[in-house]
């Protein structure tokens, strides 16, 4: 399964059908490797083309859970790394989790520590009883002036109750001047759903999906898939 990011194209051949043609060939390059369903999260603009031309129907957006952190004003310390410990990004990375993309140790390393679009990012160390067992990845965004923390991903080691790192997320955003913690709906993370104050914003994102085949596309399209912010090209 993949997510289409983009296809950019100069405004001077824009109209003429390119666009098409290039996300017809990223298509079967995918199909030659066996990738033959797809999620996307398209702009309006490109919305209808996805659903006329390329056979995409709508599925069920995210949910996003926003939480408050009263104590940003406070701006409290928070421990932060400028790059993950490579024996644990080795160890924990990669979780296979229903529904939720598989991200290596190699991806996570390359798309925030090569050149993350975000600048900055934020490492955040996950530690359960004094021993670092994972990350939390924060990016900031504002929002009609406001900073709002984005959870870009998260992973720790198996086994280990997430519960016990909500805290450690929610302070480590608040040090950074953030007065919201945002998560996306994930299977991995309903504790953070679940936490003090947590608002569900619904419908917020243009979500599409097509199965290789009719069956395939309507099963896809009743599932409820977990995402972080670091799977998309914008927050």
């Amino acid at each position: 399964m993949a997510m289409p990011q983009k296809v950019l194209t100069a405004e001077s051949v824009r109209g003429k059908g390119l666009f098409g043609r290039l996300y017809r060939e990223a298509e079967a390059v995918n199909a030659r490797q066996s990738v033959i369903n797809f999620l996307a999260f398209p702009n309006l603009v490109a919305r209808p083309i996805y659903l006329t031309k390329f056979d995409y129907i709508v599925g069920k957006s995210p949910d996003i859970w926003l939480i408050p952190l009263p104590g940003a004003v406070f701006r409290p310390s928070a421990k932060l790394h400028e790059r993950f410990d490579s024996n644990v990004l080795q160890a924990y990375a990669g979780q296979k989790i229903e529904n939720v993309f598989i991200k290596d140790a190699e991806y996570l390393h390359w798309r925030y520590e090569k050149n993350p679009p975000e600048k900055p990012v934020y490492k955040v160390p996950l530690y359960a009883d004094r021993e670092l067992v994972g990350y939390a990845i924060l990016a900031v965004k504002f929002k009609k002036g406001i900073p709002l923390a984005c959870l870009m991903d998260m992973f720790y080691r198996p086994g280990v109750e997430a519960q016990g790192f909500v805290h450690q997320v929610k302070q480590a955003a608040a040090s950074i001047g953030a007065y919201a913690l945002l998560v996306l709906e994930h299977p991995a993370l309903v504790c953070f759903r679940d936490t003090w104050m947590t608002y569900t914003v619904k419908n917020k994102f243009n979500f599409i999906v097509k199965g290789q085949d009719a069956a395939w596309a309507t099963d896809l399209s009743n599932r409820r898939f977990g995402f972080t912010f670091g799977d998309m090209d914008f927050i």
